[in-house]
């Protein structure tokens, strides 16, 4: 029987709540917007450096806990592809450059350019909605977030993809083991083999 092995994708940053119904009913959680400004569209967003899902896990606590009595901690969870041939042969992906970044809609509105990055004809420029997005982390960003001299990457996995894919544990930020699978710069979305073997067109590395 053909065996299907999951693979290690990176880390998303979320509060004990949201980690709870993922862990019941999915990655997929329409309601609850993820990244801060959704620079690569919509989705859920991961990140290839714990200190980073630190924060985003941090201010998703915060923001729960600002606007209702019970109250959650931060959470950093482990995203894998529930099937490590389908992620790396089959699921159509992109490295955005910096300039093609937008905030949400913004970014939605630039799938013609995206579509020629993929080499995608113009009648079929809605397939960009599928696809998986990487890009740098903005600097800008990392600073107001106070994470002056941090790099790292980021991917979004859109809403018509997160079913490939399934939630593995959910650390509390100090917790010692949470670095096992890996942690930027030694798991780093542009080294050679995230790159290479996970096929990401337009990688810079």
């Amino acid at each position: 029987m053909f065996r299907r092995d999951k693979e290690f994708i990176g880390y998303h940053g979320t509060n004990s709540n949201n980690a709870a119904f993922y862990k019941t009913n999915g990655i997929s959680k329409p309601d609850v917007p993820n990244g801060a400004d959704a620079e690569l569209g919509f989705g859920m967003y991961i990140s290839d450096d714990t200190t980073v899902a630190n924060f985003y896990a941090q201010s998703s606590a915060n923001n729960f806990n600002n606007k209702n009595a019970n109250k959650v901690t931060p959470k950093i969870c482990t995203i894998f592809a529930s099937d490590s041939s389908q992620w790396r042969r089959l699921v159509p992906k992109l490295f955005v450059p910096a300039g093609l970044l937008g905030n949400g809609a913004a970014f939605v509105k630039k799938q013609a350019d995206l579509a020629v990055l993929l080499k995608v004809a113009p009648s079929e420029e809605s397939a960009t909605a599928n696809v998986v997005n990487f890009s740098v982390l903005n600097k800008d960003e990392l600073v107001r977030a106070g994470l002056k001299g941090k790099t790292g990457n980021q991917l979004a996995l859109p809403a018509a993809q997160q079913s490939k894919f399934e939630l593995g544990d959910c650390f509390d930020p100090t917790d010692p083991v949470l670095p096992a699978n890996g942690d930027f710069p030694t798991f780093n979305y542009q080294s050679l083999t995230p790159s290479t073997e996970w096929n990401i067109p337009g990688c810079i590395a």
